[in-house]
């Protein structure tokens, strides 16, 4: 079972908003659990770089601070 749901059609608008809504929570309750690395790659998915960089930086992974940047 997966956590995030595929990615939708282009042209579907209300899916789209539903992904990211669903990858949002998820990823707040990740970062909220401790879990930075995963809580940085759903913010990714949820098209949220900003804090999907700060997760990261929080998690103390200098490789993967550099990959992503």
């Amino acid at each position: 079972m997966k956590l995030v749901p595929p990615a939708p059609a282009a042209n579907d608008a209300y899916k789209t908003k539903e992904r990211k809504d669903i990858c949002m929570r998820l990823a707040k309750l990740c970062k909220r659990q401790g879990d930075f690395k995963l809580g940085g790659k759903l913010y990714t998915l949820a098209n949220e770089k900003l804090k999907g960089m700060k997760c990261l930086l929080k998690s103390g992974d200098v490789k993967a601070v550099i990959g992503y940047a």
